[in-house]
């Protein structure tokens, strides 16, 4: 079953879905009310009777204390379309459940660039990757990028050493700014990504969120390192919704 919709549930109770199945996905920010509706709703059966029986189940026990049952139902307008969606819709979309703990210091410290010099292959394939993820981002919907980005891993044959992942992702920047456009977090990863595994290096692009203030991440990781933060952006503040 494709996934289409990832959730990172966080640590203030909410939760975080990707919604990938139109244009270039949107981010939804739960509260903890919400989040625990979703949680019940998506792991429950597929099929539009159960799922719709299931959310009368969850309207009427958050609203037995103190709520309005017709305002929560109202809320479903905010949830994605499976939920409340014809079958078929609802059968496509299954929900990545990954730990929702936040990276200390100790889990996965941040790499730098410690003066690793890129060869010319490198170079020429952080130019196809940069051009290949800006082309893919901009042409095909979201969820077909994550689709052959995920596909091209079997390339990847070896551990990628943190100062050159940490290469990588400099020289992707550097190509990036020649981009008159955005060139933020998402190009960035999944440029330095694809550049990567090009090479047959093996890196992981992570999509991500954090509670208080709400906000959404792209980033790459190796085994050890997360790439591309600074050393003073700890502790990590995302929670994973999604590793390819």
């Amino acid at each position: 079953m494709k996934r289409n919709v990832y959730t990172a549930f966080l640590p203030d109770g909410g939760a975080a879905l990707m919604d990938t199945r139109r244009g270039r996905g949107r981010w939804l920010h739960l509260n903890p009310a919400a989040a625990q509706t979703w949680r019940a709703l998506s792991s429950s059966p597929s099929d539009a009777a159960t799922r719709r029986s299931g959310w009368r189940e969850r309207t009427r026990a958050w609203a037995a204390p103190w709520r309005d049952p017709g305002q929560i139902s109202a809320g479903t307008d905010y949830l994605p379309p499976p939920q409340r969606a014809a079958p078929r819709a609802a059968s496509s979309t299954a929900v990545l459940y990954l730990p929702s703990t936040p990276r200390t210091a100790g889990d996965a410290a941040p790499a730098e660039n410690g003066g690793e010099r890129l060869s010319g292959a490198d170079r020429a394939a952080v130019a196809l990757a940069t051009i290949a993820a800006l082309a893919s981002l901009h042409l095909l919907p979201i969820r077909v990028t994550l689709g052959w980005v995920t596909a091209a891993a079997r390339f990847s044959r070896r551990e990628t050493a943190a100062a050159r992942a940490a290469a990588l992702h400099t020289a992707v920047i550097r190509a990036g700014r020649r981009w008159p456009g955005r060139f933020a977090c998402l190009e960035e990863s999944l440029a330095t990504t694809l550049a990567a595994r090009l090479r047959g290096d093996r890196l992981t692009l992570c999509l991500g969120a954090r509670p208080a203030p709400v906000a959404a991440h792209a980033w790459t990781e190796t085994a050890t390192h997360i790439i591309g933060q600074s050393a003073d952006d700890r502790p990590w503040p995302y929670i994973t919704a999604a590793r390819l």
